[in-house]
């Protein structure tokens, strides 16, 4: 019976040194989920910060073709205005030769 009690000790202390090994080369559950918080943050903040750079980048681009887009236009308005300006003194012109004409035919005296 000594023996058996004795056997039953030394294996007692066994599976109690390597149940407490096994915690102590293990990290416990908190630390375990703390280290994945911590890994999941940092990508989380990697993913944040390469789409700002190219949201960023983007932003540059769209704001470059605004701004080649918005030269081009004032290039093609200075043009047509030009135009315009150039048609309309013609027409004030034609208008002023019409209304000369239309003054000389009224007051002169009737053809017979």
């Amino acid at each position: 019976m000594k023996r058996k009690m004795s056997v039953l000790w030394v294996c007692m202390i066994l599976i109690l040194a390597g149940r407490g090994y096994a915690v102590d080369s293990q990290a416990s559950l908190g630390t375990q989920a703390g280290e994945a918080a911590r890994d999941l943050k940092d990508t989380a903040n990697e993913s944040f910060s390469t789409g700002a750079m190219k949201v960023a980048e983007s932003s540059r681009k769209v704001e470059a073709e605004v701004q080649s887009t918005v030269k081009t236009l004032q290039e093609q308005w200075e043009v047509l205005a030009k135009q315009l300006q150039e048609k309309t003194k013609r027409i004030q012109t034609q208008v002023q030769q019409q209304w000369q004409d239309f003054n000389k035919s009224l007051n002169q005296p009737p053809k017979s």
